[in-house]
């Protein structure tokens, strides 16, 4: 092996050995260290692996040099971040859940007030959600009180229903009844009129009997009078013969009239 190849192999090995620092980075990628330390927090867990160090001494190989060159690419051509994520897991060699998004004394005081902030944002939503799941709860026993409500009333429904039914054709049947009974008495009443209207034809005609009846005999007995009073008449004349004296005839109206006598 002569000198350059040792050369070569001494300086490939220094450069596979190196190590980079996110400003280092960003004066690569040209852009701006926050823009870098944000790149980093995004996607902490596919860089952790090729991280040295800890705090601020934490810096970067070449294979983190390469995944925030991919980032940058991919950013510019305003990818989205699931996107950028699916690339990332295919250039690393482990992924890294459990690692923050950055350590504490690295924090900015204005970012640790942001991020105290989400948390207590967070809080307030993890509580609101746990009463949405108690109201949903609550909803939902509710729904479930209501449904056997529903159907108790549909049962009460049913059986008022068949009650109905029930009183209706009894109702019925007592109508039928009723109208029997009104039939019967209005035929009873038919023939007691008829029996009425016979006897009074009957007394009518007994009446007319009678009184034809008292007629005759009244006749009968007139006659006879007139009879017995022609036959005393005739007895008397015949036994005082001498008794009886001519009457003279009126003058007529003439004579009256003229003075004659």
């Amino acid at each position: 092996m002569n000198n350059d190849e040792r050369r070569n192999d001494s300086q490939n090995g220094n450069h596979a050995r190196r190590t980079y620092s996110l400003t280092e980075i960003a004066k690569h990628l040209d852009r701006p260290p926050t823009t870098v330390r944000t790149w980093r927090q995004q996607y902490a867990e596919y860089l952790e692996s090729s991280a040295v160090g800890n705090g601020r001494n934490k810096r970067f190989k070449q294979q983190a040099f390469h995944l925030f060159e991919l980032i940058a690419e991919m950013k510019d051509r305003n990818e989205p971040h699931e996107l950028i994520q699916e690339a990332l897991t295919e250039n690393v060699d482990s992924i890294i859940h459990d690692v923050g998004e950055y350590e504490e004394e690295n924090r900015p005081a204005l970012m640790n007030e942001i991020l105290n902030g989400y948390a207590s944002v967070l809080g307030v939503m993890k509580e609101q959600d746990k009463k949405l799941d108690d109201q949903s709860e609550l909803i939902r026993q509710q729904g479930e009180k209501i449904e056997e409500q529903a159907e108790k009333i549909e049962k009460l429904l049913k059986y008022a229903e068949t009650q109905e039914q029930r009183q209706d054709e009894q109702q019925r049947q007592q109508d039928k009844k009723i109208e029997k009974l009104l039939d019967y008495a209005e035929q009873e009443e038919e023939e007691r009129e008829q029996q009425r209207r016979d006897e009074e034809q009957r007394k009518a005609a007994a009446e007319v009997a009678a009184s034809e009846e008292n007629a005759a005999s009244t006749e009968g007995a007139d006659n006879n009078a007139e009879d017995d009073k022609t036959a005393g008449s005739n007895d008397e004349r015949q036994q005082r013969p001498d008794e009886q004296q001519v009457q003279p005839e009126k003058p007529g109206f003439f004579a009256r009239l003229f003075g004659i006598k």
